[in-house]
């Protein structure tokens, strides 16, 4: 009897074992699935919670949950996304006088983008001094230069070295 008590207690195992393995492999492909949607649903659920508040004061001045609702989502509009849309213009609009003027530059030298960007009243105001401007130009072309060499590192590493003497040997 001790036998298949013991028989049956390792397939109860086993069991078990496997629906635990079955159900991670199912929780983890679920999580890579929903993941990109993650964030979006995080930052509804927090936009939610934040506006409850205002949503049940226009509730208590006697306004209809319908135009509650109405008068949130324009306060949300009105607060947030209006001036996230004119920050992301303007963005936009230096952006492209950025590029234009970086497209009718005769020398590419830090020299030269010291005065173009000297140039511009947000950097004056931000920055000042135009030899201020040169040492910021200067360390950001040493950090991007540095950023791409430890790219270039970090996807050599997953090459194979057979390819990588391959390689150095043609």
């Amino acid at each position: 009897m001790e036998k298949t008590t013991g028989v049956v207690a390792a397939t109860h195992r086993a069991h078990f074992v496997t629906f635990l393995g079955a159900l991670i492999a199912c929780v983890g492909v679920v999580l890579w699935m929903v993941g990109p949607f993650l964030l979006s649903l995080f930052l509804g659920g927090t936009m939610a919670m934040l506006a409850y508040p205002a949503h049940r004061w226009f509730q208590e001045k006697k306004c209809g949950p319908r135009l509650a609702a109405a008068a949130v989502t324009g306060l949300v509009f009105l607060l947030i996304i209006a001036p996230l849309t004119g920050f992301s213009i303007m963005a936009v609009r230096q952006g492209i006088a950025l590029g234009q003027e970086m497209a009718e530059l005769k020398e590419f030298s830090p020299r030269a983008l010291t005065v173009v960007f000297s140039r511009w009243e947000l950097v004056r105001t931000a920055i000042g001094d135009p030899a201020e401007v040169k040492v910021r130009l200067k360390g950001a072309i040493q950090a991007a230069g540095q950023f791409t060499s430890a790219a270039v590192v970090k996807l050599g590493k997953d090459v194979p070295e057979i390819l990588l003497q391959m390689f150095l040997v043609a």
